[in-house]
């Protein structure tokens, strides 16, 4: 995720702020998705087409590359619109690696969570997949980043759980999202459609 503010000396945007920013923009973009009538392809996501309310809420902005999808499918398989960049070879590295760095502002020091780190880094992975077929479609994202979103409740829990991760669960963790980022769709299908998402 990238967040950019134009004042200099501005205070540092907090980790929780950012992840509740980016569930709100996968809400937003769920909705277009999966429920609008027409359904609606924004073709333009990227930061600056995502505004702030002053509590952080996300709203999706600038249409001016959407497109209609009058049938179910939500991927749109014309060409590419909208500001090119290209992520996924970086992404693939910081992946195998596990050396995600380079994708941290500066500015959060070691103020985040890694595992929610690594996971938005998984979701972006599995985001631009080259196939669009094997992508998550936008309520997969969305329940991802809500598990995120509501971290701080769980202060690192499962929902029944009364200790934290041990480190076998937590390489479990790792590699399911290692799947679902560069496996088959089956896996990333199989992991969103769990009643609760583990990190």
């Amino acid at each position: 995720m990238e967040l950019k503010f134009a004042v200099e000396g501005q205070p540092v945007l907090e980790w929780e702020k950012r992840v509740k920013i980016a569930a709100g923009a996968a809400r937003g973009i769920a909705y277009l998705h999966e429920d609008c009538n027409p359904r609606i392809i924004h073709r333009d996501i990227k930061p600056s087409n995502i505004l702030l309310d002053y509590n952080y809420e996300a709203q999706v902005a600038d249409f001016g590359l959407a497109k209609l999808a009058l049938d179910a499918n939500t991927h749109v398989t014309t060409r590419v619109m909208g500001t090119f960049g290209w992520a996924r070879p970086l992404l693939s590295d910081a992946l195998e690696t596990g050396e995600f760095e380079s994708f941290i502002d500066p500015k959060l020091g070691k103020n985040y969570i890694d595992s929610e780190m690594f996971c938005m880094i998984e979701v972006a992975a599995a985001c631009v997949r080259h196939s669009a077929s094997k992508r998550p479609r936008m309520g997969q994202v969305v329940r991802a980043f809500e598990s995120l979103a509501t971290s701080d409740l769980t202060n690192g829990m499962r929902v029944g759980e009364s200790r934290a991760f041990d480190s076998a669960e937590q390489s479990e963790e790792i590699r399911l999202f290692r799947r679902m980022a560069f496996g088959s769709q089956n896996y990333s299908t199989d992991y969103f459609n769990h009643s609760s998402l583990r990190l």
